[in-house]
């Protein structure tokens, strides 16, 4: 029997979490894709098995907060579903404790805590690096496909690019309309034919015209053309226009945060740093103030189910609206607890490194109160 009822509380928790981290993973995962990746999807920049790699790419980074607050819904819905039903007092009454009934929960919070350290530590940091550099790279190598004839190209800041048609890197019939901060033209450049390179690594459009004018318009009234300078004729390489292509192709050499190393890599720089003469008290704390915050967010899965069986208990609710009112209200104060702790990383007198675990001690503490009273009623 006692087995049986352990199974059925497991069971319902999984699939409930389970259900509760996939919404909370999609809803996060689709806010970012939306931001980074859809654009370039839909313009054809990038193609569909990337995204479904950056995808992937997203879902284990978003880990690191949907498991836990997954966790947490799915003991309150459960846990407030059956104190409602009565049955955790049917329960009771057969002689089981509060403890009895909490043990499938705590077991599979245990679980989670292992498993959101392989996401904080493992996964979350190469799949976030994975997703930049997959990102960058299709997009510089995809720069040209953008270009479409008889379409005025404004993505590049600061110019518009119009053609008639192309040929493999040759295109007909060129116009470049170069900007000022008011999108006015500052200069026209018009080429019967042209090549139009890409020069990833200075990040500039190269224009190299076989045969065309260029011609420079008033600062005053760019309406008008420039008193000193007549339309001039151009024509060979040495005569390329170079258009710098600012974010065009996305932000290069994204600079990787601490938060993006593996546990390895951590100690590997905290080590460096512990040798580094130049390294100062706030760089050294830093690396080890992030390896503290990945293991507390790893045991705030603990936490969050600690806190949860007798609120949950306790509340009585069936309706889910209630339940994950309750679950979103834990989450915002443990999070706020945490970045407040996290922006004294410039206070090492502070030892800020241990002021992070705060949040859980404040969860696990509370979690235990409340049992104990739920025991007690």
């Amino acid at each position: 029997m006692f087995k049986i009822l352990h199974r059925y509380i497991a069971s319902s928790v999984l699939s409930s979490a389970a259900a509760a981290i996939v919404f909370i993973g999609f809803i996060f995962g689709a806010v970012n894709l939306l931001k980074d990746v859809l654009v370039y999807l839909l313009d054809g920049r990038i193609p569909f098995g990337l995204f479904l790699k950056l995808c992937w790419d997203m879902a284990q980074y978003v880990g690191t907060y949907a498991v836990p607050i997954g966790m947490l819904i799915g003991v309150l819905l459960v846990l407030g579903r059956m104190s409602a039903d009565n049955e955790i007092t049917a329960m009771r009454t057969s002689g089981r404790s509060i403890l009895q009934i909490a043990r499938p929960i705590l077991v599979i919070a245990l679980f989670g805590v292992v498993a959101e350290l392989g996401i904080n530590f493992y996964l979350m940091p190469k799949s976030r690096v994975s997703y930049h550099v997959e990102l960058e790279k299709a997009l510089r190598h995809s720069a040209a496909n953008f270009f479409v004839p008889r379409t005025f190209m404004r993505e590049i800041p600061g110019a518009v690019i119009f053609f008639d048609k192309k040929d493999g890197q040759t295109y007909q019939n060129l116009w470049v309309w170069l900007l000022d901060n008011q999108q006015r033209a500052t200069y026209i450049y018009h080429a019967a034919s042209a090549v139009i390179e890409f020069d990833l690594d200075r990040e500039i459009l190269r224009v190299l015209p076989f045969e065309g004018n260029i011609e420079a318009r008033a600062v005053a009234d760019p309406e008008k053309r420039a008193d000193h300078n007549n339309i001039l004729q151009m024509g060979g390489t040495e005569q390329a226009v170079e258009i710098p292509l600012g974010d065009f192709l996305g932000r290069r050499g994204f600079r990787q945060k601490l938060n993006w190393l593996t546990l390895p890599e951590l100690l590997e720089r905290r080590t460096e740093l512990a040798h580094d003469p130049k390294a100062t008290d706030i760089d050294r704390l830093k690396v080890t103030l992030t390896i503290h915050n990945k293991l507390t967010f790893s045991l705030g899965v603990f936490s969050f189910a600690l806190i949860a069986i007798p609120l949950g208990i306790r509340t009585q609710r069936k309706e889910s609206s209630a339940n994950i009112g309750i679950a979103m209200l834990l989450v915002v104060v443990y999070y706020v607890m945490s970045v407040a702790v996290g922006w004294l990383d410039k206070r090492p007198d502070l030892h800020p490194e241990i002021l992070i675990w705060l949040p859980n001690a404040v969860f696990i503490g509370t979690g235990l109160i409340l049992l104990r009273r739920v025991e007690r009623t």
